[in-house]
């Protein structure tokens, strides 16, 4: 289940695929990361369960905060904000749409959906 980095990009590379951390799957997901340094140091860092897995569920703060700096990259803040609580305000909104008008009010016009 391991996957090797090659300098900026992300390659999976088979080779990196370590069968000791691979066999343990699925009872525990585990990962390793190294980091090879320009000293020739190495750093590691495993953990069997990372954090956000079922197993490992993210509070809501670090989800909301992961949320926030996802769609951040698509979204200026206050699209973000206005996005955040109409997810979180689903529940008492006649729709949909409804809940989404704010999001709607900071983006402004949108293509339709082809």
């Amino acid at each position: 289940m391991g996957t090797a980095l090659q300098g900026e990009r992300g390659l999976f590379d088979p080779a990196g695929i370590d069968p000791e951390i691979d066999a343990l799957y699925p009872d525990v997901t585990p990962t390793r990361v190294e980091i090879a340094l320009r000293d020739g140091r190495v750093l590691a860092s495993p953990v069997d369960t990372p954090k956000g897995d079922p197993r490992a569920p993210l509070s809501e703060a670090e989800l909301r905060a992961k949320f926030r700096e996802n769609a951040g990259m698509a979204l200026g803040v206050p699209a973000v904000t206005a996005l955040e609580a109409a997810i979180l305000g689903f529940e008492h909104q006649p729709s949909v749409h409804a809940a989404l008008a704010p999001v709607r009010a900071r983006l402004g016009p949108m293509a339709p959906a082809s």
